[in-house]
């Protein structure tokens, strides 16, 4: 027993977040936020709706199309549309210094 309880205290546990992660995490939502409000409700409500922010689920063109009554090829090209302005280096320079890949 002794020797099993030296081995489970020995694990190291990856699911707890050190409190540097879990401040970079809020920042990065934060700015994500403020992004997203750089385009207008239109845009802003496609890309949430398409990418599953705010905790939904993610949506198709033809599911967002309803919930706006526009066609599936405006949503198609509203979200395009909105990919090339959160690309725009202004608003590109809002997530820089994020490590994408934890």
């Amino acid at each position: 027993p002794q020797k099993m309880l030296e081995k489970i205290n020995n694990v190291e546990d990856t699911t707890t977040t050190t409190p540097e992660e879990y401040s970079n995490n809020e920042t990065l939502k934060n700015n994500i936020h403020n992004l997203l409000n750089t385009l207008n409700p239109i845009e802003k409500y496609i890309i949430e709706s398409r990418y599953g922010l705010n905790g939904q689920e993610p949506k198709t063109f033809t599911e967002i199309g309803k919930d706006l009554n526009k066609s599936r090829e405006f949503i198609r090209r509203s979200e395009a549309k909105a990919i090339r302005k959160l690309r725009s280096p202004v608003r590109a320079n809002m997530l820089k210094g994020f490590d994408y890949d934890k």
